[in-house]
C-alpha cells in the first residue's frame, strides 16, 4: 500500500499477539512529529475488537500522546464496496 500510494506514512499495527503494537506505531510516530493518526480496522465485521478493544487502546494512547489527534475510521467490512467484493467473492467460489 505504501508503495502503489506514495505514502509512506502507512502503517500496519496489530492489536495482540504480534509486533508492531499500536502503541509502538503510535510512539514512533509521536517521535517523527505525526499530529494526526487515522486507525482503519481491518476487520471484516464489527465486534468486540472494533467497538471495546480498539477505543479503549486508542483511549490510553490519547493520554500518552495528547499532541496527536486520532480517529477511528469504521471497520473495513462496513464499507460498501467491501461487501460487494465479499459478496462477489462468495459467488465466485461457490
Amino acid at each position: 500500500m505504501r508503495r502503489e500510494s506514495g505514502e509512506d506514512r502507512i502503517c500496519l499495527a496489530y492489536l495482540q499477539m504480534a509486533e508492531p503494537s499500536l502503541a509502538n506505531v503510535a510512539r514512533n510516530l509521536d517521535s517523527a512529529g505525526t499530529r494526526a493518526i487515522r486507525i482503519l480496522p481491518m476487520l471484516i465485521s464489527a465486534g468486540n475488537h472494533a467497538e471495546a478493544d480498539i477505543p479503549a487502546e486508542v483511549a490510553a494512547l490519547r493520554k500518552k500522546h495528547p499532541q496527536i489527534a486520532m480517529e477511528i475510521l469504521p471497520p473495513i467490512g462496513s464499507h460498501p464496496r467491501f461487501k460487494t467484493m465479499m459478496r462477489e467473492l462468495v459467488g465466485e467460489l461457490l
